[in-house]
């Protein structure tokens, strides 16, 4: 099987979900009578509204009655109680009257311009005991024909306003500027506080000029279903978008994904597909085509409130954008999301979550609480943050842990690199084994990852011992990071003396004794892997020669001894390649690292790490 290897590049273009934090005035917006805020212009029972004309194709044209429609521009006005200006936003004319002073003037649209009075209107006086207002010329003509007359709606739709008389009493000279209950997006939004805990993280923001307190409860469910639980102290709504996984790029070669919305199950239903080019080998390099690593999996996005104004578009082939929203609230709304082969599956997870998400919360808190208490050692210092540091190490390294139960990956082990779709990694095997030896339930949390290599076909192995890079259930790394794998053997041994587990023992002994029978021995300078082989072989009880067999290893370096000697310069007390530039022996990271090996003698460590500097 080939395998996309360059996955750690293409995991930065995931987008399941972005959002958009949509609301209105309530979030800080803008007031009726400002310029940038559109209201209707409503007649006394909010039936009719005035409209600007519909051909909109020069001044002068005359405005009618129509039935009230947000959505139509025509009917939008933003009034300025400043400069009296009602402004259609389409062309941004003006309500005019020719000659406001006079009744039966139709209004009609023109060019705004402050200084003319003939665009410039009150909207103040309230029709007791109604709240609508009479809509008054507020300098009639000019100075001589000042006496501005009201607006007198029509009575009919296509009907055209017209000037008349200010008379509180007659409802057609009454109106109502409903503001439109305008979008107001607030695209990026930062979170001002995140706080993370092993169990989840919590993001608190603040939308809008009204600092709306906004607040997010992230966490991962034990059926590996992602969730957010979304809070607002107002009501508001949420725009999310998301795409396929796939997208242009050099290594794509073709894209199959689809969307769709699932209305009866309220999710949207993504399965993944697609061709891309895969580096199977780096030294020859070898790129072949291959499918995409999540071909033909099924990506399920659902909320625990319906999912309102869903819409897709086909960004390319093979390539989907959705867009969808959900209102949000002091009761809260989860969003949640999982992947699988089997969208049934997949979505069968999703749906036990949203059934009682906080349950669920509640669950992941009380397994990490249970793990950071009863399955790693207890610590406490003086200082605080030392401990803080100490479970949150502790919390990542079991945060890790993964258990697929297929293939190859048979056993427990650590997802070391958790964004690029590879499985275990043998560099990173030689910490977590050794921390895993710390673990109370260690055939869950130690043993699978000196095991899971053992369940690779020798094939697979390189010729002088070398384990791959990495592996996943069906595949293995055609990279082979050196002899550091072998120190994997002194990380089985430390389970074993915390466990007295003789079966694992036996296991782990037999998978690096058939491994070094592969190589024709123990390669590079990891003595310490020798050293604990041959403590393993003695305790399974196995004869002499099985146990002396891993001294011929530091035989082949002249013996600890004369390799040690002629590796430490005395002088300067300094290991192999010290910076020669520096009297007193400036020692390199990869040296020091060497005072690690347990043959290192201590005396020698010392006096490395007390060294005065010149």
């Amino acid at each position: 099987m080939i395998i996309d290897f360059w996955g750690w590049n293409f995991h930065k273009d995931v987008e399941v979900a972005k959002g958009t934090v949509i609301g209105g005035e309530h979030t800080g917006g803008l007031d009726a009578g400002s310029d940038s805020t559109p209201s209707l212009l409503t007649n006394h029972d909010g039936s009719l509204c005035i409209a600007a004309h519909e051909s909109q194709a020069n001044y002068g044209l005359p405005v009618s009655m129509q039935l009230c429609n947000e959505e139509d521009e025509r009917q939008h006005w933003n009034y300025n109680s400043t400069t009296g200006l009602f402004i259609n936003p389409i062309k941004n004319w003006c309500l005019f009257a020719g000659r406001p002073d006079m009744i039966g003037q139709q209004l009609k649209t023109w060019g705004c311009d402050e200084s003319n009075p003939q665009v410039i209107w009150d909207y103040e006086t309230e029709t007791a005991p109604f709240s609508t207002k009479l809509i008054k010329s507020r300098y009639g003509y000019n100075g001589q024909y000042n006496d501005g007359k009201c607006i007198k709606s029509g009575l009919a739709v296509d009907d055209i306003p017209t000037m008349d008389t200010c008379d509180e009493t007659q409802v057609d000279r009454q109106f109502d500027l409903q503001v439109i209950q305008q979008e107001i997006r607030y695209e990026n939004v930062s979170p001002e506080k995140v706080y993370w805990r092993p169990d989840g993280m919590t993001m608190e923001y603040s939308i809008g000029p009204a600092q709306v307190a906004f607040r997010e409860e992230k966490f991962i469910s034990a059926n590996d279903v992602v969730s957010t639980i979304i809070y607002s102290d107002i009501p508001l709504e949420i725009e999310f978008t998301g795409k396929s996984f796939a997208l242009t790029d050099f290594r794509s070669v073709s894209k199959n994904a689809t969307c769709e919305y699932d209305e009866l199950n309220n999710a949207i239903h993504i399965v993944e597909g697609g061709r891309v080019l895969a580096k199977v080998s780096e030294a020859p390099e070898v790129i072949l085509e291959a499918d995409l690593m999540y071909s033909g999996m099924s990506t399920v996005l659902s909320s625990s409130r319906v999912i309102q104004s869903y819409s897709q578009v086909e960004l390319e082939p093979g390539e989907c954008r959705y867009t969808l929203r959900l209102p949000v609230d002091s009761e809260g709304t989860t969003l949640s999301w999982t992947m699988n082969d089997d969208y049934a599956v997949a979505l069968g997870a999703v749906q036990d979550v949203l059934s009682d998400p906080v349950q669920h919360k509640e669950a992941k808190t009380e397994e990490m609480n249970h793990l950071l208490n009863y399955n790693v050692p207890y610590f406490r210092a003086e200082d605080e943050d030392v401990v803080k540091v100490y479970y949150y190490l502790w919390s990542i390294f079991l945060m890790l842990y993964k258990y697929v139960g297929t293939g190859q990956e048979v056993h427990h082990h650590t997802q070391t690199a958790v964004n690029n779709f590879l499985g275990l990694h043998n560099w990173d095997a030689i910490m977590q084994i050794n921390v895993g030896a710390w673990t109370t339930n260690k055939p869950t949390w130690a043993y699978g990852n000196v095991l899971l290599w053992s369940e690779l076909p020798l094939t697979a192995m390189s010729s002088d011992g070398k384990v791959p890079d990495n592996m996943g259930q069906a595949w293995n790394s055609g990279l082979f990071g050196g002899n550091h794998h072998w120190q994997h053997a002194c990380g089985a041994w430390q389970i074993y003396k915390h466990s007295g587990d003789e079966s694992f023992l036996q296991q782990s002994y037999t998978f690096f004794d058939n491994l070094a029978t592969h190589a024709g021995g123990v390669y590079g300078e990891n003595f310490d892997a020798s050293i604990c082989l041959g403590k393993m072989a003695s305790a399974l009880g196995l004869p002499d020669a099985e146990i002396t067999k891993w001294n011929e290893h530091m035989e082949r370096y002249g013996g600890l001894d004369w390799y040690l000697n002629q590796r430490w310069d005395a002088n300067r007390s300094c290991w192999l390649d010290c910076d020669e530039n520096s009297p007193n022996g400036i020692h390199r990271w990869g040296q020091i690292g060497k005072a690690y090996e347990s043959y290192f003698p201590d005396e020698w460590a010392r006096e490395m790490g007390e060294l005065k500097y010149a």
